[in-house]
């Protein structure tokens, strides 16, 4: 169980530790850049607990399960690395969220715990929209305020997620 827990707390640094350099590096902008950030810290939060509790939940030697963790692996540094560019974040973000999407769909035969990943499932999708609203507003020159609209929806899910209904704890039952 540690070692489980030692992976969320890895990963989450690591991911921590790409957004601060990316903003220190790469933010000339922090008006534009802002509620990136704030969303990105949020979502890896989010991460934290769900790598936790998926990684219990899904068996380790699954390598369809440890190619997608490896794609979003890499979907979440170049996350990072587009902190400062709206359009490239939520492109990421929405590919992010789709492809989270994907993964957990393909677990549905695999794990027993069919409600927990379709409700997973479902809050992902509602992410991935959110990013593709952000994505189209972007391109139309308003990326920066659906971003921060994003943002705070985004933070108040997440309220809900830890406080009112959790989604990771307990595990629930199938």
């Amino acid at each position: 169980m540690l070692a489980i827990n030692n992976k969320a707390l890895v990963t989450s640094f690591i991911f921590l530790f790409v957004g601060i350099i990316s903003s220190i590096y790469f933010v000339t902008n922090w008006q534009i850049s802002l509620p990136n950030f704030i969303f990105y810290i949020i979502l890896i939060i989010n991460t934290y607990f769900s790598v936790s509790l998926f990684s219990k939940l899904i068996p380790k030697h699954n390598l369809q399960q440890n190619i997608f963790d490896l794609i979003i692996f890499f979907i979440y540094f170049a996350l990072a690395i587009n902190i400062n560019d709206t359009l490239f974040f939520t492109f990421f973000g929405a590919l992010l969220f789709i492809t989270s999407v994907i993964k957990y769909n393909c677990l549905l035969n695999t794990i027993q715990f069919t409600q927990l990943l379709k409700r997973k499932m479902f809050l992902n999708t509602l992410g991935a929209s959110g990013f593709l609203l952000a994505l189209g507003s972007s391109l139309i020159g308003y990326g920066v305020s659906a971003m921060w609209a994003f943002t705070i929806a985004f933070f108040i899910v997440n309220l809900y997620l830890f406080f009112i209904k959790p989604l990771y704890w307990p595990i629930p039952k199938n």
